[in-house]
């Protein structure tokens, strides 16, 4: 654009990094080489200058230097992983390990090697592990093994060296067989005796899910002076003035085992005291036809689908824990198991294979975590420990299709109860569904006297959670008792006795002094709003144990002051009768702690 033809003569300035580098209208740059390096961008800075020497605005060409090839990239893999026995390790290289953007499309992750390593430092040494790769040939997919599978040498190995971590040589290739080494370093997750549940008195149906390890079974007896007695699948040892008797001598973490405490409290928890190895929930079972009583290291939401593939309505029988029961009969699964706990044992029973003795092979596979299954639990609702009832080897399930006391359907909250005689022998919450109740009958065990023989017919109960009365049950269909089985009741129906009430009044509770539970009567003459509150020595509420109307009549009600300091504190009964009269009463109760 000039009137001066020569003012079209242009001349170029080019500048790399600030440096001046050609002054012609091309020139030549080589890339440097960048093998196994990081792609590099280099920018170029340029004028334009014309005859007279006036410059254009300074341009920039940006050029991005790709590496030939370079070795795939591993990041952020963890310092170590927490394995437990029988666990099944799946490290999926994708997620650490990529290969960079190369002008080669098919320069990618192409196959692994992964190499046991026992002479790097903290390592630990061999014990009879086996590797085995995924379908693409890339993950790791490494299946521990079960201490049954182990020599007793390799087990010694591993108690040994459970300070030091299993440590996995990983050497990744990509298609131009670059490649990249890395350490995988696995810890087995050691654990004690606090993470086992905790033991009731009397008899407790536990598994071993942090497993003792180099301790033998007298040695948790020394560690555990209230245990008297485990009791495994034909198997026993017990403590006695003379010693220990029994031929229970070691622990296999794939059963489940009775527990019998001592203590003075009825409602003791006692605590483990030992150190182990924890277990993995996906433990390889091998079931016998028959009775198994298995340990279980997990938690599920529905009881049946734990045993993947199993055809469990051809194969299994029932499933029984501790007060809990599912049996397969005619019309389909029946009972009141419908969870799974870790650290909890199980029965469970199997066909036979067309008359032949046979054997089902199966991984439990579970999907709720601890706080999630006592989340489910505190829902399901808690039992008072006013019926709590010691449990049993030998169990009966009786089932319910309803409840109706005074012509009105039982309600959730109130207590189904079984009696022999006079002796408590089953309870259990009355739930939304059809209610079970677990009736204990007569074993070994001390706990146990006075509970149920064969062929005893059981009484049974409701607790009315309203009134506090207790209300002796008709049963529709009867059947004695017969442990390991369960028997539909049908319909059981009671009426609450009449009983005229002349005067307003509440008892001394009992018991006086208290910790931290204690129980109180109290008879309302007139219906009313009645409300029973808790002072302390300073005259504040600390708390408040009910706000309703209610009926005239005799009532029952427990205060569990686990949360409340020890001290002085006064129960006050107040009811707001129908015709307006208001009347008060008010005991005095000391809680020792």
């Amino acid at each position: 654009e000039s009137f001066d033809p020569e003012d079209c003569e242009l001349s170029y300035n080019w500048f790399l990094n600030g440096e001046f580098i050609s002054a012609d209208n091309e020139f030549e740059w080589c890339a440097p080489s960048l093998v196994q390096n990081e792609p590099e961008e280099f920018n170029f800075d340029f004028y334009v200058e014309d005859s007279h020497g006036i410059e254009s605005t300074i341009k920039s060409k940006n050029i991005t230097v790709y590496p030939m090839n370079i070795p795939p990239v591993c990041t952020s893999i963890p310092e170590s992983m927490s394995i437990s026995i029988e666990d099944r390790v799946q490290f999926k290289v994708e997620d650490y390990c990529f290969d960079e953007d190369s002008f080669d499309s098919n320069d990618r992750i192409n196959r692994v090697e992964y190499i046991l390593n026992h002479d790097s430092e903290n390592c630990m040494g061999n014990y009879g592990l086996e590797i085995m790769m995924s379908e693409n040939n890339t993950d790791l997919d490494m299946q521990l093994p079960s201490l049954n599978d182990m020599s007793n040498q390799e087990i010694n190995i591993l108690m040994s060296e459970l300070d030091k971590d299993l440590c996995i040589d990983m050497i990744v290739y990509d298609t131009f067989e670059e490649y990249t080494n890395k350490q995988l370093r696995f810890t087995f997750e050691t654990c004690s005796g606090i993470d086992m549940p905790q033991l009731s008195k009397g008899n407790n149906l536990i598994s071993f899910s942090c497993f003792p390890l180099n301790t033998s079974v007298i040695e948790i007896f020394e560690l555990n002076p209230s245990i008297i007695k485990m009791i495994g699948q034909g198997q026993v040892l017990q403590r006695t003035a003379n010693g220990y008797q029994g031929n229970l001598t070691n622990l296999d973490y794939h059963l489940g085992y009775w527990v019998e405490t001592s203590c003075e409290e009825l409602d003791c928890q006692l605590q483990w005291t030992f150190e182990g190895i924890k277990i993995s929930e996906n433990v390889k079972y091998t079931l016998h036809d028959g009775n198994n009583l298995i340990g279980v290291h997990g938690n599920s939401s529905y009881v049946l689908n734990v045993f993947g593939e199993l055809d469990v309505d051809n194969i299994f029988n029932f499933i029984i824990g501790p007060g809990q029961g599912l049996f397969n009969t005619e019309s389909g699964w029946s009972g009141n198991l419908n969870i799974l706990k870790r650290g909890s044992g199980y029965w469970v029973n199997t066909n036979d294979c067309d008359g032949e003795s046979c054997e089902y092979d199966v991984r439990l596979n579970f999907d709720l975590s601890d706080e999630t299954i006592s989340r489910s639990i505190i829902e399901e609702g808690i039992l008072s420990n006013t019926f709590i009832v010691s449990q049993s080897l030998n169990q009966s399930f009786f089932a319910t299709d309803e409840i109706i006391i005074d012509g009105q359907m039982a309600k959730e909250g109130d207590v189904l109860l079984s009696y022999n005689n006079d002796i408590l022998t089953g309870s259990t919450l009355i739930g939304k569904n059809n209610t079970t109740i677990a009736v204990m009958g007569r074993d070994m065990t001390d706990n146990t006297i006075g509970y149920h023989e064969n062929g005893q017919l059981p009484v049974f109960k409701l607790w009315i959670e309203d009134t506090g009365k207790i209300v002796e049950l008709r049963v529709e269909n009867s059947k004695g008792y017969e442990s390991m089985t369960i028997h539909n009741l049908g319909k059981l129906t009671g009426e609450t006795p009449k009983v005229v009430i002349s005067e307003f009044n509440l008892d001394r509770p009992y018991p006086n002094p208290f910790n931290p539970m204690t129980t109180f009567n109290y008879s309302l003459p007139s219906d009313g709003d009645v409300s029973i509150s808790v002072f302390n020595i300073m005259g504040d509420k600390v708390t408040e144990l009910l706000n309703q109307e209610q009926i005239s009549g005799m009532y029952t009600m427990n205060w569990d002051a686990s949360s409340m300091s020890a001290g002085v504190y006064f129960i006050q009964l107040e009811v707001i009768e129908n015709s307006g009269r208001i009347q008060k009463q008010v005991q005095k109760v000391i809680l020792l702690k």
